[in-house]
């Protein structure tokens, strides 16, 4: 199996004057477009240098994060320069608090860890811009831009170190250890306040790095129960059977799983069964639950979390071109992203409760998959026809939801996860969200804001029109279908109707489109990627407490 993804990575926060040069450790400065650093150019005039030459040129990705060598007396050392750009070239001053800064940061960190490490460096030394100095460091909105700057890097160098090279004869030197190092002198308010957002953005990137881990895996590594095996972190030894399968997970997080045709069926999973029947590899349903462990007074709410687990995607007999199989492993992405948030609350005890409901299914062709027209009764009672074997998506996450809203009735939320539609019309590096009150929607515009992952919130339900009809099916109550005739109606907000359709009553459901890390630009000049959206559910979820 892959490995797992490390948290031998140590990360310090220390005084620059506190440091000595070491030929084998690279120095870090980031600079930003247009505005000088006194103190950096005062100790490394080669960085401002660096700075002055990027400001006239027009700038490309390989170009602002480079590594350079340097004499310092008759010692080499390795300067590294982050530079960071406008993200917007009409608007000439610098947001630090932005989400568009703070994505230029975590782009650009991500890359420039990735030179270090194939250099073969195990160690690295961030300097702090001087406005981060503590001496700076004055009100709550400059401790805020802080925490932001330094956990977003953080969590960047975290990513990019468990990069899923598992495969590989010879593997890039994983970094040990990090400073972060601050002009000025130490203030222990301040020492104490970075030490926690530290620890705070190690943990937010090691539930990245999991989740990234799962997205990755190759298809032939992850057929749906090694899938589950992989989130286990441990063989089970499960065979198909008729009934649900429980295992411990972790100390805080226990699972159980129906694994298998027969069983699917039996307990009314007519539509997951028929996703995944083309297959050898039997589909399973996958249930999570993690019990946070809290002596607070205060009631613990519940939040019933699904997401779509297909391990591979190529559309049943309604096949894909051929143009799209490169990352049809990543739509997997929305168990992926719920996995990796509930393993993020269980090393944050986080003092809400999840369920987390997740379908694993191939979705391929063969003599056994489920044709197109075919007709089938859905979890808790609905008829539907199948009319496109490539909206598997929506059929999955509908029967995950009506059993969801069926089984835990007083769960306080609903937040759906899975790459459903194609929606990079709308912008590549944007999450596609979905609500179903205004009381969510603050929830997720804070969530976006906390994040620096940007989303586009679609119009409430109310709004589409009657797109719902479309649904509605000749012969049975609803058809699931892609397209419909020759044109593409209603195409983006077809899947989130349709699911909505299965909710017998009116609940607080959040719809979350994690599609954009199918972009392949999504690196130096976006921000998607692998793991995009985990960061939006982690602090929608955080919400809750």
């Amino acid at each position: 199996m892959p490995e797992e993804p490390t948290t031998e990575l140590k990360i310090f926060f220390a005084p620059f004057k506190d440091l000595q040069y070491v030929r084998d450790v690279p120095i870090l400065s980031y600079v930003f477009e247009g505005q000088e650093d006194a103190l950096v150019s005062e100790h490394f005039p080669e960085v401002e240098a660096r700075r002055k030459l990027l400001d006239k040129i027009q700038r490309k990705g390989d170009e602002t994060a480079t590594l350079q060598s340097v004499m310092r007396g008759d010692k080499p050392i390795t300067l590294g320069v982050v530079y960071i750009k406008y993200p917007w070239q009409k608007r000439r001053e610098l947001d630090v608090g932005s989400i568009n800064f703070l994505r230029e940061v975590s782009d650009r960190t991500i890359f420039i860890t990735k030179r270090v490490r194939e250099e073969k460096h195990s160690k690295l030394m961030v300097v702090l811009p001087s406005r981060f100095s503590p001496q700076n460091v004055q009100n709550r909105a400059q401790r805020q831009q802080l925490a932001a700057f330094v956990k977003i890097i953080t969590e960047a160098i975290i990513y990019q170190n468990n990069f899923p090279d598992g495969l590989l004869s010879q593997k890039d030197k994983k970094l040990t250890e990090v400073t972060f190092a601050f002009f000025g002198e130490s203030q222990p308010a301040i020492d104490g306040f970075c030490v926690k957002t530290i620890s705070e953005g190690m943990s937010i990137g090691n539930g990245l790095a999991l989740a990234r881990k799962l997205i990755e895996m190759p298809a032939n590594l992850k057929p749906p129960i090694r899938f589950v095996e992989e989130i286990a972190g441990r063989e089970l030894d499960l065979r198909p059977g008729l009934n649900w399968r429980k295992f411990q997970i972790s100390p805080r997080i226990e699972a159980k799983v129906l694994y298998g045709l027969d069983a699917l069926r039996s307990h009314d999973f007519q539509l997951i069964a028929a996703v995944g029947q083309g297959s050898n590899n039997q589909p399973c349903l996958l249930q999570l639950r993690y019990k946070p462990k809290s002596e607070r007074k205060k009631k613990i709410k519940k939040i019933v979390l699904t997401g779509k687990g297909v391990t591979f995607d190529a559309g049943g007999y309604d096949l894909k071109n051929t143009g799209y199989y490169d990352n049809m492993h990543h739509d997997v992405a929305g168990a992926a992203t719920v996995v990796g948030a509930m393993r993020l609350a269980e090393e944050r005890h986080l003092p809400v409760e999840m369920v987390a409901i997740l379908p694993i299914v191939e979705n391929l062709i063969g003599a056994k998959a489920v044709l197109p027209g075919t007709r089938l009764r859905a979890f808790g009672g609905k008829t539907v026809e199948i009319v496109n074997t490539d909206s598997e998506g929506r059929l999955l996450m509908a029967e995950a939801l009506a059993y969801g809203e069926k089984k835990f009735k007083s769960a306080d939320a609903m937040i759906t996860v899975a790459t459903l539609g194609d929606l990079t019309d709308f912008g590549p590096d944007l999450l596609k969200v979905w609500v179903t009150n205004e009381r969510l929607e603050r929830r997720v515009k804070l969530a976006e804001r906390l994040s620096s992952e940007k989303m586009m919130l679609f119009p409430p339900f109310d709004h589409f029109n009657h797109v719902d009809e479309m649904h509605i099916g000749r012969y049975t109550d609803l058809i699931a279908d892609v397209v419909d005739g020759d044109t593409r109606q209603c195409y983006h907000t077809a899947p989130a109707v349709f699911m909505n359709n299965f909710f017998e009553y009116e609940q607080n459901w959040v719809f979350i489109d994690n599609s954009a890390l199918f972009d392949e630009d999504w690196g130096p000049e976006y921000g998607a990627g692998p793991g995009f959206g985990l960061k939006f559910l982690w602090y929608l979820l955080q919400q809750y407490a």
